[in-house]
């Protein structure tokens, strides 16, 4: 790797600087040309590095200009930096927080942590612990999904968070999936009055009713959103153009947090004219 600045100094003053912040079994200084650029290798050549920078020798040590953050991977990269520098061997972040259930806490639970949009590299996996608690360790600045699986009756959890120079914390709260009565997956509707049932949860107070356009293959956005349902029914007056629908609900306690969702379900409305 290497590194060059625009105003050149002596050897000195850059040896100076470097050996004295860094690890000596991290860093060993290989050359310094004529032009100003200083080589070296690491016994960690893959992985993160932080350029620091002062106006003066003894000032205080700044990282607030581009490339302050530099991944190895093991090809030369030139950055260029101010009058007095220095390089850290840099460990990356942490991802962490506690993974919750409306009745307490998730125990041994699968958490997943992996570049958001995909990218192909490789994610991260841990298992929450005796308390919920779960951390990712040593993470690289980035764009994740922080993510857990469904099962046992609740759904899965995915929250995007950004690591942008610190750690992150961030607890995931599942919810209760909801199960529906009628009508039934890909059913066809062919009438305008509809009544749509779920089956309750302990504790929900509240249901909001809503219809979206499209199907699995295309959701759109919801159109029609019917909020603080006192039952698990709906009864609606449809009038819509023929075509794929889907419907839900999510479920709310007294205080107005959400306790349990639904997933889409998919229906055709046609009507014969």
């Amino acid at each position: 790797m290497k590194i060059s600045k625009n105003i050149i100094l002596s050897l000195a003053i850059c040896l100076s600087l470097l050996t004295s912040i860094c690890h000596s079994e991290d860093l060993v200084i290989t050359s310094f040309d004529e032009n100003g650029v200083l080589e070296w290798s690491s016994n960690y050549s893959n992985g993160f590095y932080q350029v620091q920078w002062a106006s003066t020798l003894d000032g205080e040590w700044y990282t607030d200009f581009p490339y302050n953050n530099i991944e190895n991977t093991n090809e030369v990269m030139s950055v260029q930096v101010p009058r007095f520098y220095r390089v850290v061997w840099k460990e990356g972040f942490t991802v962490s927080g506690t993974v919750y259930y409306s009745t307490g806490i998730l125990e041994q639970e699968p958490i997943r942590l992996r570049i958001w949009p995909d990218d192909g590299s490789p994610e991260h996996n841990v298992l929450s612990d005796s308390q919920g608690r779960f951390t990712f360790e040593n993470i690289k600045n980035g764009r994740y999904l922080l993510s857990t699986t469904s099962h046992d009756g609740f759904n899965g959890i995915g929250y995007i968070v950004n690591v942008e120079n610190s750690d992150v914390s961030r607890d995931l709260r599942a919810k209760k999936r909801v199960y529906y009565i009628s009508p039934i997956r890909d059913a066809v509707i062919t009438t305008n009055v509809v009544t749509f049932s779920w089956e309750t949860v302990d504790e929900a107070s509240s249901h909001t009713f809503w219809l979206r356009t499209g199907n699995d293959d295309n959701y759109g956005s919801k159109f029609m959103t019917v909020p603080d349902l006192g039952t698990n029914s709906y009864q609606a007056n449809l009038s819509l153009t023929n075509g794929l629908y889907s419907w839900g609900v999510d479920l709310y306690d007294a205080e107005g947090n959400a306790v349990a969702f639904g997933n889409d379900f998919d229906f055709v409305y046609s009507i014969e004219d």
